[in-house]
């Protein structure tokens, strides 16, 4: 493992790397290198994390103690590549388990999840090392169905969100502070998708809307993580041009625009959008494919019925190359997040009149739709 995650950064990087018999590196990639996570819910694939990854995605549990013992595992593997830990990123995922009231929800601590299997040891006995670290001591071997109510109720509070809707999220505000700067949490998991609507299926109490409002928000809590992607930093650094009746204007994000505002009022409009069919995914193509894409997108914006001006994007830096782009009047954001992913683009901006321009990261969704979120 610890090989892989080196190769693969080293690939990212740019670098040439020997895989068997022969040397290889990637012709496309990202202007900035592509962070690698390493998921660990063990010791020692903790240590490892903060050893060779630049980031790490953690099942650990939600007790302070047991957090702590996380991120010294990590210095350990740091101090052990010779490393610092800044700018090192840590996301903690946990079990979730949505229902009427805690003690219901509680009672899957109580389960087996396989024939021979406890709820507790799965994906991982490492579990069970967490909840050592918490004060709760269970055997490698023990019966789930023989935890009484008191211990089950302390394991649930240490090991993720068991309850009704509020009382997770008392508990993740909890855990937020208990956890301090430098964390992510939570990701649902392992009951999402499938497994929690099987669940459900099967019997078991967990009212859809309730399941839904937890998945949702553990969702946008991720995306919203994307604030710091290395890319966010090159797309604010970006001058977003355009060439219209009012001159050429310049935008950015997070600011507001009265031309821009003044253009669209004129028209009868409320909002616009700022989409480029260039690199897709943000690798980089030849001046003839960029060419092609950006006539598909006049074309396809076109046949939408909308009116646009050309431009391109022009970073700060000037190590990208400017990307031809267009200024789409009146599209609201769902249709700007729309055209983004059919022209395979990573963001698109969008705003309003009176508001400041938005970046609107594009994103997979469970099930393989596709979603945004505002930054």
């Amino acid at each position: 493992m610890r090989e892989a995650i080196i190769t693969v950064r080293r690939l990212l990087a740019g670098e040439t790397v020997r895989l068997e018999a022969s040397q290889t590196r990637l012709r496309n990639r990202s202007p900035v290198p592509t962070p690698v996570y390493l998921l660990a819910s063990g010791p020692r694939m903790t240590e490892l994390a903060g050893e060779v990854a630049d980031g790490a995605v953690l099942l650990v549990g939600l007790h302070p103690a047991a957090v702590a013992e996380a991120r010294r595992r990590l210095e350990v593997g740091a101090r052990r590549a010779g490393r610092s830990l800044d700018g090192f990123r840590t996301i903690f995922i946990v079990p979730i388990a949505v229902d009427d009231s805690a003690a219901q929800a509680q009672r899957w601590v109580q389960r087996w999840f396989a024939p021979g299997q406890s709820f507790l040891t799965y994906p991982s006995a490492s579990n069970l090392h967490w909840l050592r670290q918490a004060g709760i001591d269970l055997p490698d071997d023990h019966d789930p169905e023989r935890i009484p109510d008191d211990q089950a109720a302390r394991i649930a509070d240490a090991f993720g969100l068991f309850g009704p809707p509020e009382h997770c999220l008392e508990r993740l505000l909890r855990a937020r502070e208990e956890a301090g700067r430098g964390a992510r949490l939570p990701l649902p998991g392992p009951y999402t998708g499938r497994r929690l609507r099987d669940a459900h299926a099967r019997g078991r109490r967990l009212p859809p809307r309730h399941a839904r409002a937890a998945l949702s928000a553990g969702r946008r809590q991720a995306e919203r993580s994307l604030d710091e992607h290395p890319l966010d930093t090159a797309y604010r650094k970006t001058s977003y041009f355009a060439d219209t009746p009012a001159g050429r204007l310049r935008i950015r994000i997070g600011e507001t625009h009265p031309v821009l505002d003044a253009l669209l009022t004129a028209r009868g409009h409320r909002h616009w959008a700022y989409v480029t069919a260039h690199n897709p995914g943000s690798m980089p193509l030849t001046a003839d494919e960029n060419r092609a894409r950006h006539t598909r997108l006049e074309a396809d914006v076109s046949a939408r019925g909308y009116e646009a001006f050309s431009g391109e994007g022009i970073g700060d830096d000037g190590e990208w190359p400017p990307e031809a782009s267009l200024l789409i009047l009146g599209m609201p954001r769902a249709e700007a997040t729309a055209l983004g992913h059919a022209h395979a683009q990573r963001a698109v901006v969008c705003g309003g009149v009176g508001e400041p321009a938005s970046l609107r990261h594009l994103l997979a969704a469970p099930g393989g739709a596709r979603t945004a979120d505002a930054l």
